[in-house]
């Protein structure tokens, strides 16, 4: 019966994504598509930093892998994007029981991290392949670190320990791991002092990474701001901290809409029966664990949190909506009746549902408009278009491949039909 609740669940987000599919690429998306695995890729990716300040070597070279057989079609790149997120999902669901939070709110963990209107950007814009990815070796690495609390065999720690070290060389926001794997511990009411070796060993995996990271970079490295030329995480202030931790992030994770246009007004009426969640008699150690976990989740990105009413840049909150799933699935867990479960469920479902469904709309016409752009410019490409248009990605970067891609298949180029 468990297994019938996820099967539901990842038909329903494959149906929901199904339109994505056939969205044409966009901005970055060129530049990663128009640069395949080489031996010279190889050895600079796993011994410098990438031109941007970033050491991610595993996401890179997967990316560049792709790109061998992808090339620019982006009907592969949409589905091989979507397949990674689906299985996120069902390592959602994992983490969840193993953090003995029973179906059908571990179900509905799963399900909230699937249609979360954020998930937009990062399952349809290639350039999010490093959150999907360092999403996807986290999650193996949180379920392998607590089966070996259970069973305490070498192979669940070995895998965690690598699974981590990917996660870390896949993108930064990995990084929160030893502060994630007590917070597992405290929600699922595992003793703390009894796991303290498996605890080092993910701290100093965590640690050695960080290590050569900053060794390759000579630093800090990451996205760097544009007045000052220092990283932007050296802007990080009280305030800025405060504002996004106790207001700003958990907007954006109850309320995930590109307010570019308008939303139906029904969609806002759909989560009115979430607000029963106030009264949810989940215990309070575990319920300040789980806020705590979405917080420890945010960390790594504070410095970009800042995401605005366009939702651009939401692709940064894959990873910190699955704490938020984990926290929404404790406090369903506490909702007395079985009804009130499920109407609570429903509606839940239903409007992270619709917010995706809105943001799916803007971002496949954006991207419509990006391919015509292109096709019409590549006879006299342009010095000037615009880096984004209503929180979707045009051509920051990417035109100059946009353009090659279309002399170089002499018509124009665009996505395969997925109907």
């Amino acid at each position: 019966m468990n297994w019938r609740w996820l099967a539901v669940i990842l038909l329903a987000t494959a149906g929901c994504f199904w339109p994505s599919l056939s969205f044409p690429l966009l901005s970055d998306d060129y530049w990663l598509a128009s640069n395949p695995l080489r031996s010279d890729t190889i050895r600079a990716d796993l011994s410098h930093a990438s031109g941007d300040s970033f050491y991610r070597p595993a996401a890179d070279l997967a990316i560049a892998a792709e790109a061998l057989w992808a090339g620019t079609d982006p009907l592969i790149w949409h589905a091989t994007g979507l397949l990674l997120h689906l299985i996120n999902c069902v390592l959602i669901w994992i983490l969840a029981r193993r953090l003995n939070i029973v179906d059908p709110a571990a179900s509905i963990a799963a399900g909230i991290f699937a249609v979360h209107g954020s998930r937009v950007e990062a399952v349809s814009w290639m350039g999010a392949h490093y959150d999907r990815q360092a999403t996807f070796f986290f999650l193996c690495a949180s379920v392998l670190f607590l089966q070996y609390c259970d069973g305490r065999r070498a192979a669940s720690i070995t895998g965690c320990l690598l699974a981590l070290a990917l996660a870390l060389f896949s993108k930064e926001s990995a990084y929160c791991f030893p502060i994630a794997a007590i917070l597992f511990l405290a929600i699922s009411r595992r003793p703390l002092r009894s796991n303290i070796l498996p605890l080092a060993a993910v701290a100093f995996v965590t640690g050695a990474a960080f290590a050569l990271r900053w060794w390759l970079q000579g630093g800090m490295g990451g996205y760097l701001d544009p007045a000052t030329g220092r990283p932007e995480i050296w802007n990080l202030n009280a305030v800025l901290i405060a504002h996004t931790l106790l207001w700003r992030a958990w907007a954006l994770l109850f309320f995930p809409i590109n307010w570019s246009e308008p939303p139906s007004i029904a969609l806002l009426f759909v989560f009115a029966p979430a607000a029963i969640l106030a009264f949810t008699r989940t215990g309070r150690r575990r319920l300040w664990c789980a806020i705590g976990l979405v917080i420890t989740l945010l960390l790594p990105v504070l410095s970009r949190s800042l995401i605005g009413r366009d939702l651009l840049g939401s692709r940064i909150l894959y990873l910190p909506v699955a704490g938020f799933a984990i926290l929404l699935a404790v406090l369903l867990e506490g909702i007395a009746g079985e009804t009130q479960q499920a109407i609570i469920a429903a509606g839940l479902i239903l409007f992270f549902a619709g917010t995706l469904e809105h943001n799916l709309g803007i971002w496949g016409r954006v991207s419509r408009l990006a391919l015509r752009t292109c096709q019409e410019t590549a006879a006299r490409p342009v010095t000037s278009l615009p880096a984004e248009i209503d929180g979707v990605y045009f051509f920051r970067n990417g035109y100059p491949e946009c353009v090659a891609a279309q002399k170089l298949t002499g018509k124009p180029q665009s996505a395969r039909s997925c109907w």
